[in-house]
């Protein structure tokens, strides 16, 4: 199968490693090129441009660009395809994106991997060919979504190992915007607070550099690239973002009350439900 590449930073790469590995022929496109050289030279891709153009008769087309460059690179992409040639994406947010895109091409996919562990490294020297493997992998498909498409991106995922899951965008975006936005939103305040200290001597903000747990200091150490990986959230999740923040404000109020009321037996309460229904 002749699959394209649009966008080779390390999830794009990766892609083209495990593919080219299963014996696919990889149609790579990136907009510098140094990239494209740098992917013939690591083995990511067979053929590799800076013109989309090289895409005409890739079957299948993985769009790995940043969230806002997705729907113009469709766009751009549309004139040169054929109608039978089936689009899929990586984007972190799914609802805007799915919906829009399916209106100008019906054989689109939406898909979103879900990377659990840090990603620290970029570009193509830090692919890795079985970067997808046990890795759930979400797609998203739409009612009229053409059922092929949806087989055809789903065969591909499990040949490099994927667990597959279906949901619909609306869902796919309110669990994201829970278990990824509003704790990228929860670490800055914790960060933001920590940074407040003010003292004249400096001398709680040396302790606290000494103390902090390595949970703490990873959490400094990434602050500025999960706001790097998910800078778009704002524009195309802002909704349940919005609400989920609300939702926060209201559980910290309460658990404020409680501590001002030395109500701790209420709180450890709280908590000890939490964990019960978390487990």
């Amino acid at each position: 199968m002749n699959i394209g590449i649009v966008g080779l930073g390390v999830v794009g790469s990766s892609l083209g490693l495990g593919l080219r590995r299963l014996g696919h022929q990889v149609i790579g496109v990136s907009r510098r090129e140094q990239t494209c050289q740098d992917a013939i030279r690591y083995g990511v891709v067979d053929r590799v441009d800076t013109n989309l153009a090289l895409l005409t008769d890739a079957d299948v087309i993985f769009i790995c660009t940043p969230l806002d460059a997705i729907l113009p690179t469709v766009q751009r992409l549309i004139p040169q395809l054929d109608p039978s040639t089936i689009l899929t994406d990586v984007g972190s947010v799914k609802t805007y994106i799915v919906k829009t895109i399916t209106s100008l091409w019906s054989n689109f996919v939406g898909g979103h991997p879900i990377i659990t562990t840090s990603v620290t490294q970029r570009g193509i020297a830090a692919a890795q060919p079985h970067f997808f493997r046990e890795m759930t992998y979400v797609l998203t498909p739409l009612e009229n979504t053409p059922t092929i498409a949806v087989n055809t991106v789903a065969k591909i995922l499990c040949s490099l190992e994927c667990q597959v899951d279906y949901y619909s965008p609306e869902v796919h975006d309110r669990a994201i915007a829970l278990f990824s936005h509003l704790p990228l939103v929860a670490s800055y305040t914790s960060i933001a607070t920590y940074l407040n200290e003010n003292e004249p001597n400096k001398t709680i903000k040396q302790t606290c550099q000494k103390l902090m747990s390595s949970q703490f200091h990873d959490l400094l150490d990434k602050q500025n690239y999960y706001l790097e990986e998910n800078k778009y959230f704002r524009q195309f999740n802002h909704a349940e973002l919005l609400q989920l923040l609300r939702e926060n404000l209201y559980n910290l109020d309460r658990i404020i009350e409680l501590v001002e009321q030395d109500k701790w037996c209420e709180l450890e309460q709280i908590l000890m439900l939490t964990k019960q229904e978390y487990s």
